[in-house]
């Protein structure tokens, strides 16, 4: 039953009046409540329905929104991907700094620190750093350097030719080496290997030149050495086979000469042997002569060998002292006499008693028997020897003059040279190496002094040694 019913029945029974007043409250309550009732269900359902039209279109917004936060998030994720790619890109290129920084470190404290030069120049070659190195070198500071030198290499470098190497450099961008000599903040000279290096930009054309110079002082001077010593090397081979040859054929004239005397000797002695009593007495002194003759020029042979040998050795003791001259040419005229008087031949002294000279007593002594004895070799039967002296405030000269055959001057040049001795004959067959004359040359300069020669053919040779007759400072002898 309706509402609308319930008041049609309520309305009618009061018409009727078969309802009291109290049941009449009563329904009026009963019917105020039921109203209510029906009011309150109506406006819930109403609720009810705004409630389900506002979840309906709530619901389409949120799953609008939803769809929405899908996009946001699927975006999120992407980015956080690229993000993640980007971190690490970023630490990868972060590592790489931080290595590529220790490197720089590291080659800047190298090109600081080391002993080299390196400058670092422009495209065009002008500097624009220079290392300690160059600082410690020069003793300058490099806008010091370049303000008194030029401040392109072109300009500063000591190489006639680096215009031509820096463009070369240019031309094949490649590191060219080549040697440089420059000189130090002492004024030492000092020698590099330099090496210029091309820095190219991104497009390979040359941004920056970078020149590094090695000092190489030290191996050019053993360079220089090993090339002296080279050549020293090849000075005494050649020397040496120089002095083989000549030892050979001295050898060669000795052996010679030797056999001479040596056959005198045995020749005359073997016919005094066996012809003793059939000789008489001059044939006998004669023979014997002859015999004394060349046994005295086979021992003048000898000794002279002897001495030029422990003068090549230097086992010759050089003893200075002051001696008088004319002792000694008195001693030798007297060693000399008999020779000289089988050739008819005068020995005459006229040197100064007073003359004195300082030297090796007996190296001056062999000189003198050496002279004399090839003056009375070349002087003919009847001729002279003259000794005579000359002195000076600090030196004496010794002439020794005979009259014999005198020599050419191309056979002067020659008398002192080891490598042009030959045997020469006397005037009466006399044999000789040549060798004396040698050895009076060495042991004359040994002493101090010199020795030099006048001669013309057939009219004599004058032979002049010129010694101190003081003590020299520093005059030592050879072992």
């Amino acid at each position: 039953m309706s509402v609308q019913d319930f008041d049609s029945i309520v309305f009618t029974y009061l018409i009727t009046g078969n309802l009291s007043l109290h049941w009449l409250i009563i329904l009026i309550l009963a019917l105020f409540l039921i109203i209510s009732i029906y009011a309150l269900l109506k406006q819930r359902k109403t609720i009810r329905g705004i409630e389900s039209e506002l979840i309906k279109k709530s619901g389409t917004k949120l799953n609008e929104k939803a769809e929405n936060l899908k996009e946001i998030n699927a975006l999120l994720l992407e980015r956080q991907h690229e993000i993640e790619q980007m971190a690490e890109e970023m630490q990868s290129q972060s590592e790489a700094i931080r290595k590529a920084n220790a490197e720089l470190e590291k080659l800047s404290m190298v090109a600081s620190k080391t002993h080299n030069i390196v400058v670092i120049m422009d495209a065009n070659g002008n500097f624009e750093w220079v290392n300690q190195g160059f600082i410690d070198l020069y003793g300058c500071t490099m806008e010091e350097f370049t303000e008194k030198h030029g401040e392109n290499l072109r300009e500063n470098s000591s190489n006639p030719s680096i215009s031509a190497i820096i463009n070369q450099v240019y031309i094949s961008r490649e590191p060219y080496s080549y040697n440089t000599r420059n000189v130090d903040k002492n004024g030492n000279e000092v020698w590099f290997q330099s090496n210029i290096t091309p820095i190219l930009d991104e497009d390979g054309y040359v941004d920056r030149l970078v020149l590094i110079d090695s000092n190489i002082t030290d191996l050019k001077k053993a360079e220089s050495q090993i090339k002296n010593q080279k050549a020293e090397i090849e000075a005494h081979r050649d020397e040496l086979r120089i002095i083989n040859a000549t030892k050979d054929k001295l050898f060669s004239i000795i052996a010679h000469d030797l056999k001479n005397p040596f056959n005198s000797i045995i020749g005359f002695s073997e016919l005094l042997q066996n012809n003793y009593e059939e000789l008489d007495e001059p044939s006998i002194r004669e023979y014997i002569s002859l015999i004394y003759n060349s046994s005295v020029t086979a021992y003048q042979l000898l000794q002279n060998l002897l001495d030029w040998s422990r003068s090549q050795l230097d086992r010759i003791q050089l003893k200075p002292e002051i001696i008088s001259v004319t002792p000694l040419i008195r001693m030798t005229i007297e060693l000399f006499s008999s020779g000289a008087l089988s050739k008819q031949i005068e020995l005459i002294d006229k040197s100064d008693e007073k003359a004195v000279i300082c030297a090796d007593n007996n190296m001056i002594n062999t000189v003198i028997q050496n002279l004399t004895n090839n003056a009375i070799k070349f002087t003919r039967k009847g001729g002279k020897v003259i000794f005579e002296t000359n002195s000076g405030d600090s030196f004496t000269k010794i002439i020794i003059t005979d009259t014999g055959i005198g020599m050419p001057p191309e056979k002067i040049r020659s008398l002192f040279d080891l490598e042009e001795i030959q045997s020469t004959s006397g005037t009466q067959g006399e044999t000789g190496t040549g060798l004396g004359l040698v050895v009076c040359k060495e042991f004359i300069e040994k002493n101090n002094g010199t020795i030099s020669v006048w001669s013309e053919p057939g009219r004599g040779t004058a032979v002049t040694l010129t010694l101190p007759n003081s003590k020299i400072e520093n005059s030592s002898g050879t072992q």
